[in-house]
């Protein structure tokens, strides 16, 4: 694809600057056009879904906290967060493909492959940064609720479920955040 409108701004390039004193910039000038344009409009696109995603997750999070035990409320707010993810991690990794295609038209894949790397590197910070938020807003929520459960054995216990388990999370994140960051740096 890049290869043919390689070849058609060549042959306007041929026409236009047929001329004794020539053209000022070449093919790679337009290519660099395009590329810059392409990234400009990702940035913009990955801009607005971002944007969205984390507003749907917001909203299912409302969805879920207003439900009042209604397990209707409950399934739309956790659809809503399940989905808000899913939109941000696609459009992710359409930004990490388009880079790739884009690096490989323009005849290195080589340089795009440190560029993968980066990108795959944000994109795990985000979803352990994320992950890590989760792990903490679970222990906060353990601490409220053995703090609001009046002595109840039942409501001790359940916030103490939540505390052990969001130190749990957040240990396996840790965990999970070095190993990755480890073999990320000797690819």
């Amino acid at each position: 694809m890049f290869g043919l409108i390689s070849t058609l701004f060549a042959g306007i390039r041929g026409a236009v600057c047929s001329g004794a004193g020539g053209c000022e910039g070449d093919i790679s000038t337009i290519g660099a056009f395009f590329q810059n344009m392409i990234n400009g409009v990702g940035g913009l696109v990955m801009m607005v879904i971002g944007s969205l995603a984390v507003l749907i997750v917001v909203y299912g999070g409302i969805l879920m906290m207003t439900s009042t035990g209604n397990p209707a409320g409950v399934k739309k707010g956790k659809d809503c967060i399940v989905w808000g993810v899913i939109g941000l991690v696609v459009a992710l990794y359409a930004r990490v493909i388009i880079d790739w295609v884009w690096g490989g038209a323009n005849g290195g894949f080589d340089a795009v492959g440190s560029e993968i790397n980066a990108t795959i590197s944000l994109i795990l910070h985000l979803i352990f940064g994320i992950l890590g938020l989760i792990a903490v807003g679970v222990m906060i929520y353990g601490g409220i609720t053995m703090m609001t459960s009046t002595g109840n054995p039942m409501g001790v216990k359940k916030g103490k479920d939540s505390l052990i388990w969001g130190i749990v999370g957040l240990l396996v994140c840790l965990f999970s955040f070095t190993i990755v960051e480890f073999i990320l740096a000797k690819v």
